[in-house]
């Protein structure tokens, strides 16, 4: 599993959904409830913040939030040689990490509620940025809400 997971949690009646299980879909199983009665989101703590495992295994590259420094342009290169052959190959990437929005405010209503059964209204208002549009999605992880940017303008 990932570093920091609780290596003896499974979901309940399911001993083969362990923290590895989580980090698969980490966006979606976090709220699992485990055998022992702790939330994915408890025991897998490592898992529910990024999904390390899912990652790992897919060959993305990782870097943890505060790596880049808003306003400053990164180049990523990739070298790369197939193994017994001479073939290789090379690929940059330039990366612009804007200014994170500012001044605004989040409120949700109603404060308390229940997953599913209960309709939330999430309201940004007052946000600025020097680039447009803004584009939010929020998502609800094990109590936690996110903020994750969306493509798609209609997602607001």
């Amino acid at each position: 599993g990932c570093e920091d997971d609780d290596p003896t949690w499974f979901k309940t009646g399911q001993p083969e959904r362990n923290c590895d299980w989580v980090a698969e879909w980490f966006h979606f199983r976090c709220d699992a409830r485990g055998d022992d009665g702790r939330f994915a989101y408890e025991a897998c703590k490592y898992s529910c913040t990024n999904g390390c495992l899912f990652l790992r295994n897919q060959g993305f590259f990782v870097l943890s939030s505060d790596a880049l420094i808003e306003g400053s342009t990164y180049t990523f290169r990739l070298d790369a040689t197939l193994t017994g052959a001479s073939s290789s190959g090379t690929a940059l990437i330039d990366i612009f990490v804007p200014l994170a929005p500012r001044g605004g405010t989040l409120t949700i209503s109603p404060e308390q509620g229940i997953t599913i059964e209960d309709l939330f209204d999430l309201q940004a208002s007052g946000w600025t940025s020097e680039y447009l549009p803004l584009e939010y999605q929020f998502i609800a992880i094990g109590g936690q809400v996110l903020r994750t940017y969306s493509a798609d303008p209609n997602a607001l």
